[in-house]
């Protein structure tokens, strides 16, 4: 099992990242988000289960996020897609 050490600096706290897994951000006993984390414990796609408040930005739910290296390979979020 690979196992990572993970650190918000824009959020607080540490999570442990279990390479090839999901985890499951769950608010008030729903799912609102599941992440998906490939061989190497980084994010490749994010499904999201809410509109994150704002309907007029995520107009579909669930809706998806595919993960993507900039070019200075950080790892970035990218702009939603419908879930197909």
């Amino acid at each position: 099992m690979n196992l990572m050490l993970s650190f918000s600096l824009t959020g607080v706290g540490l999570s442990i990242i279990i390479a090839d897994s999901v985890s499951k951000k769950v608010i008030n006993g729903y799912v609102a988000t599941e992440r998906y984390y490939n061989s190497k414990g980084e994010a490749y796609l994010d499904i999201d289960y809410t509109c994150h408040g704002n309907p007029k930005r995520h107009p579909y739910v669930p809706h998806i996020h595919r993960w993507h290296k900039n070019e200075a390979g950080i790892l970035e979020r990218g702009e939603w897609e419908v879930f197909q």
